[in-house]
């Protein structure tokens, strides 16, 4: 699998001919940034792909929340190349600072227990 190298603000990066591209584990986990980094009906070619991140982080009862989110999140996940399975996901949200942060631990094709983060995927 190959797929293009992200920024630090999750856009595409561009300029460098062939070393915009990632390959391998590091290009799995790039797709899966990108696959949660989108919203539910965002992609034109796909209005059913996506994280519902406005409704779920937007209802009320943080234990329904959070199932919600790890429910949306592994679906999203097992989908992407490559991930053979999801470990374990686990959200953290702080209503009074809204900060929101996602932990994933997955295995790939090429390694077990790979760990990800996605932080703050409304900003």
């Amino acid at each position: 699998m190959t797929f293009r190298g992200l920024t630090a603000t999750g856009d595409w990066t561009w300029g460098n001919g062939v070393q915009n591209y990632l390959t391998a584990e590091a290009a799995i986990e790039a797709n899966i940034q990108t696959a949660l980094q989108i919203f539910l009906g965002e992609c034109f070619w796909a209005t059913g792909f996506g994280v519902d991140w406005i409704t779920l982080l937007g209802s009320a009862g943080e234990a329904q929340t959070a199932a919600n989110i790890i429910l949306q999140t592994r679906t999203i996940i097992v989908q992407a190349f490559g991930v053979t399975s999801v470990n374990s996901v686990r959200p953290s949200f702080n209503s009074s600072t809204r900060h929101f942060s996602l932990t994933y631990n997955i295995s790939t094709i090429y390694a077990v227990n790979v760990l990800g983060q996605l932080v703050n995927p409304l900003l």
